[in-house]
């Protein structure tokens, strides 16, 4: 243990220049700055052998002199200890079949919010984050890493408020965004630049710690469409079963919808990594097109019906229950009528951009359709009845096909299969 608190202060003198570690009181401010301005103070200096001493000269950061050998030796430095510091971290685990539960998620609480089916690249730089996304960095290896984001007012000024402590009755939203890392990259002072995409939200269930960063155990909360089309299903699924410690269908159907989601998030949120994100990043993920190849529908059936055995033959323990009530609906229902209103959605929109079409005051001037293409993705293909004679997005989906879109990382358009596929 004490090895690994002596590997943890050489990482912040070697990051954030030994100036810095006479102030270790207070790293976690400090980590965000390249200087610290005063008046009067120490600093330092190299010896012969080139270690660094102590010396008086007041306001002075030895890093400002590297020379660009010297600054790649000691972030090599840095990153070897850190590889060291970090690995033994944890990942956050998906949840298990027949759970709607992650366990121990960090918690990014800053003063904006996440949707899912958005991305972004975040320049991290307080300290008590950057461990943060080390740690998660670190213990994920290959399997999605992920942590939680949550909308705080002022962010990190105030964590550890009161008013704002992740609990009923307080200020503090409890309905958070379920993000992944997709790349990472340490800078050279320190930073660390994340490109991460939200995938689910979900609901604070139970928190574990909230400083130097909020640790939680949250429930994903699936969209309720899709609850209500498992719900039929889930209780079809009860009736077949021999053998069941449970017949709270409303759970099962939970289960089975984060286990869909699950299986469907390689293919809803294309990856992209650092090299992509040098020049900015789509708001809007797009769909893989190559995965969407690899994606065998038996298998995710499989999860799903895994996910409702699991849940309804070995319920999970009392703290783990679901919090979420779903309606019960006949699944035909549902498909019926998302159908229907997600038809009457896109003939609207349609309509819209007509009238902005015929307002546009430059009628020879070529406009583009102020839609993302992302979104023009999700247009059916095979809606349950034609569409309008005078509809005009089906034919520029069908333009979009074999194209790249993005407004910056440009990757393949996908048209999404209908719902009732």
């Amino acid at each position: 243990m004490e090895i690994l608190k002596i590997s943890g202060i050489l990482v912040i003198i070697c990051q954030i220049g030994a100036k810095h570690f006479c102030h270790a009181f207070h790293f976690r401010k400090l980590h965000s700055q390249k200087y610290i301005s005063s008046t009067a103070g120490p600093s330092f200096h190299r010896n012969q052998r080139g270690i660094t001493l102590l010396s008086s000269t007041p306001g002075k950061n030895p890093n400002d002199e590297e020379t660009p050998e010297q600054r790649e030796a000691r972030m090599s430095l840095v990153r070897q200890l850190q590889k060291s510091y970090y690995s033994n971290s944890t990942t956050v685990s998906p949840p298990s079949p027949g759970s709607t539960l992650l366990q121990n998620v960090p918690l990014w609480r800053v003063q904006w919010t996440e949707l899912p089916g958005y991305q972004n690249v975040l320049n991290v730089h307080e300290g008590h984050y950057t461990d943060m996304f080390q740690r998660t960095i670190a213990g994920s290896g290959e399997s999605p890493r992920y942590f939680g984001h949550i909308y705080l007012p002022k962010g990190s000024e105030n964590l550890g408020n009161p008013e704002y402590e992740l609990k009923e009755g307080t200020k503090a939203p409890l309905i958070g965004t379920l993000m992944q890392i997709t790349d990472a990259q340490l800078e050279d002072d320190g930073r660390l630049t994340v490109v991460v995409q939200a995938l689910e939200r979900f609901k604070v269930v139970e928190v574990e710690r909230e400083q130097p960063y909020s640790v939680a155990t949250v429930e994903i909360l699936p969209d309720e469409e899709l609850v209500d089309y498992h719900t039929q299903r889930a209780n079809d699924f009860l009736q077949t079963l021999d053998f069941r410690q449970s017949e709270d269908v409303s759970g099962a159907a939970l289960a089975a919808c984060v286990a869909e989601c699950l299986e469907y998030h390689g293919y809803e949120y294309r990856k992209v990594n650092i090299k992509e994100a040098q020049e900015g990043v789509s708001p809007l993920s797009n769909y893989d097109a190559e995965f969407l190849a690899s994606v065998e529908r038996e298998v995710v059936e499989d999860s799903i019906e895994f996910a409702m055995e699991r849940y309804l033959c070995e319920p999970p323990s009392a703290e783990s229950q679901p919090l979420q009530n779903p309606r019960i609906y006949d699944a035909n229902e549902v498909e019926k009528l998302v159908e229907e209103w997600e038809y009457k959605v896109w003939v609207e929109l349609d309509t819209m951009l007509g009238l902005l079409r015929r307002a546009n005051p430059n009628p020879n001037q070529k406009q583009s359709v102020p839609v993302p293409a992302q979104m023009m993705g999700l247009l059916p293909q095979e809606p349950y009845k034609p569409w309008p004679e005078e509809f005009m997005l089906d034919t520029i989906a069908w333009k979009l096909s074999g194209g790249l879109i993005g407004t910056s990382s440009k990757s393949p358009f996908v048209r999404v299969p209908s719902f009732r596929k």
